[in-house]
């Protein structure tokens, strides 16, 4: 497929589908992706829809590489690859008539020059009509990992109306990712917009939550009126769970810290997402296990 040049500086179109009010789904590493949830959803849905590239935003005007370097690949000292942060966009059209298709976007978030990044990134959602912002993030919070809470901000009800199961108006105060400002140019432009908001157990790294992203999968699908299977997703998750669970027998400091988050539930001392935070307290290490538990 032959790159087409974009009459705006900063992004290039990779092919012109005639889409028709689709749904763009929007992940970023970095900051806003604790547990890896909504990369990991993207990547999945990706895999199932058979996406196909359709646009990329250039590095350069957005990335300090002394901040995130790109990836080099070097064999027998030889150069081979130079791999510089990506923001790449997707597409698969709907297979049925009243469906929306859909746009995916995967990518780095910008450490610079986000107003601009931002123009971009909608300069290209706006090429296709009606589009409907779909952003998704991970932030640590006072949760077990047994727990499924999620929280939004959305510029109509009716977009909250759509999505299943426990969904909070988000109340917060403090840093902000690259999806606020997407969302606030959204609304600016009329774009109806949703950002959702994974809650995830800040004592917890090292590994995707596999449980949190099915309940996304099954998020996106009612949302969107999609089919969408979770279920490998869950797989996944049990057999993680194990482990979590083998390790707070065997440790005293993790068994604390989850009896301590139930004792809070008991107590209403505390409710989930009431202090969403990005927490610095991760304790349970994943990588110290081999195989199933």
């Amino acid at each position: 497929m032959n790159a087409m040049d974009s009459d705006t500086i900063g992004f290039r179109m990779l092919d012109t589908p005639p889409l028709t009010t689709p749904l763009c789904i929007v992940a970023f590493d970095g900051w806003g992706d604790a547990l890896n949830v909504s990369t990991a959803l993207v990547e999945y849905l990706l895999r199932v829809t058979s996406a196909a590239p359709l646009a990329e935003i250039e590095t350069d005007p957005f990335f300090n590489f002394d901040q995130l370097r790109p990836t080099v690949r070097i064999r027998q000292g030889r150069l081979e690859t130079i791999t510089p942060p990506e923001a790449k966009f997707y597409y698969a059209a709907s297979p049925e008539v009243g469906k929306p298709d859909l746009i995916f976007f995967r990518g780095e978030e910008p450490t610079q020059n986000w107003h601009r990044f931002v123009a971009c990134f909608m300069d290209i959602c706006g090429r296709f009509g009606e589009a409907t912002l779909f952003s998704v993030g991970g932030l640590y919070d006072r949760v077990l990992h047994t727990e499924a809470l999620f929280s939004a901000i959305y510029t109509s009800g009716a977009l909250l109306a759509k999505l299943p199961g426990r969904v909070q108006p988000a109340t917060y105060t403090g840093p902000g990712a690259i999806h606020t400002l997407l969302h606030a140019e959204a609304r600016r432009r009329g774009m109806p917009a949703l950002s959702l908001w994974a809650h995830c157990p800040h004592y917890i790294q090292n590994t995707t939550h596999f449980g949190l992203v099915a309940e996304l999968v099954r998020m996106v699908a009612a949302f969107s009126d999609y089919t969408l299977d979770a279920e490998p997703l869950l797989t996944r998750w049990k057999k993680i769970e194990r482990q979590i669970d083998a390790l707070a027998e065997e440790s005293e400091e993790v068994r604390e810290v989850i009896d301590g988050l139930r004792q809070e539930r008991r107590q209403g001392d505390s409710s989930p997402g009431d202090r969403p935070q990005q927490m610095d307290t991760k304790i349970v290490r994943l990588e110290d296990f081999r195989g199933d538990r």
